[in-house]
């Protein structure tokens, strides 16, 4: 039963997929993906779309899914297929 229960809520999880050049707007203000590796994403945390001059940061991409994920994150931009 417990393994029903947490299949259950994994299904209504959203699928982030990231990708770069994607911008995401959250509670706190803007997350800017640069670059992709294997298992980590290099990222910015901006207080307005397309700010210059902010550090990037690196973590691990489950990390900043988990991150989206708990600051209601949408997708302001999506880069060119």
């Amino acid at each position: 039963m417990v393994l029903f229960q947490s299949m259950a809520r994994n299904s209504k999880a959203t699928k982030i997929v990231l990708k770069p050049g994607q911008l995401w707007k959250t509670n706190q203000g803007y997350v800017e993906i640069v670059q992709l590796g294997k298992t980590l994403a290099h990222y910015r945390r901006t207080v307005k779309p397309h700010q210059r001059g902010a550090a990037k940061l690196l973590a691990s991409m489950k990390a900043v899914t988990e991150m989206l994920e708990e600051a209601e994150g949408k997708l302001v931009l999506s880069p060119e297929a």
